[in-house]
């Protein structure tokens, strides 16, 4: 009996040092996440207190792409309820494509998605804050930006998060026009890669009521994609053959092509602007 309560005594000991130790570890994760919300709006890259803040709320997660080793923590914006961590190339020389990491969190620092992606060729990202538009019931990320060295004129890009997934809505040039996303070389492409999905699921997609979800589709499908049914050069760094027989499907459906025809009258000014672009890439 002394002996099972000898044993009773020390299980309980180790079940408290244990959680104590729980807690402390609770508590200090806290403390960080709670210090690093406090440096939204500055930029990481000339602060060493901030990115080693940085650094510990991102340790544990998998780099979204292991081929991407170059950005460093550069921002923290505040999303509605979303928080985003964002890691950015310093620029040291003309870029080739200048990379980006967004990590997507909760407010209370509770890890949602991960995202590598470029802010396009030759182009160099140089601001980030978040935007409302009167035109989308959401907030949005707006990436300012410019270009080096016979870069595109691509001034702001904006993106929204939908069902805690990073996604590109819109692209302007200096003069606050939209453009289209280059698709067709990989290396020349802006934003997040699209998910996967169906062309049925693309077209459901189209046909949603939210203007954000909208965009999502009606980017990708204005933007410029490689030539359908044709095998791709193995010397040339080109959109693969599924993916722009994908695309071509979705074109050429009597539903998109309606539904996009009904779109370029939208009263939402960035739903008309890229339902344009879209209708300009149906085949005829």
């Amino acid at each position: 009996m002394r002996l099972s309560t000898l044993v009773l005594g020390f299980l309980v000991s180790v079940a408290g040092a244990v959680g104590f130790v729980a807690y402390r570890k609770a508590t200090e994760e806290h403390r960080v996440w709670r210090a690093l919300l406090a440096l939204e709006g500055g930029d990481l890259h000339s602060q060493s207190a901030g990115r080693a803040l940085f650094d510990r709320a991102v340790a544990r997660l998998p780099r979204p792409d292991p081929r991407v080793q170059g950005p460093s923590p550069w921002r923290v914006v505040r999303l509605g309820g979303h928080v985003l961590l964002i890691e950015a190339d310093i620029l040291v020389a003309v870029p080739d494509t200048f990379d980006l990491v967004v990590h997507a969190f909760g407010e209370e620092g509770n890890h949602l998605s991960s995202a590598s992606f470029s802010g396009g060729w030759r182009i160099v990202v140089n601001g980030a804050q978040a935007a409302g538009v009167a035109e989308l019931r959401a907030p949005l990320l707006r990436l300012d930006s410019f270009p080096e060295s016979n870069g595109r004129d691509v001034a702001r890009q904006y993106y929204a998060v939908v069902r805690d997934r990073l996604v590109l809505v819109r692209l302007e040039d200096s003069e606050g026009r939209a453009l289209e996303n280059h698709y067709a070389a990989p290396n020349h492409t802006i934003g997040p890669r699209p998910p996967e999905r169906t062309s049925q699921e693309w077209e459901e997609a189209l046909e949603s009521n939210d203007p954000v979800s909208i965009l999502e589709v009606l980017v990708w499908l204005g933007g410029g994609h490689a030539p359908a049914f044709t095998d791709p050069d193995p010397r040339i760094h080109r959109e693969s053959r599924a993916e722009a027989d994908l695309v071509h499907a979705v074109r050429t459906s009597l539903p998109v092509r309606a539904r996009v025809a009904e779109l370029e009258s939208s009263p939402n000014a960035w739903v008309r602007d890229a339902a344009l672009l879209a209708a300009k890439a149906l085949p005829k």
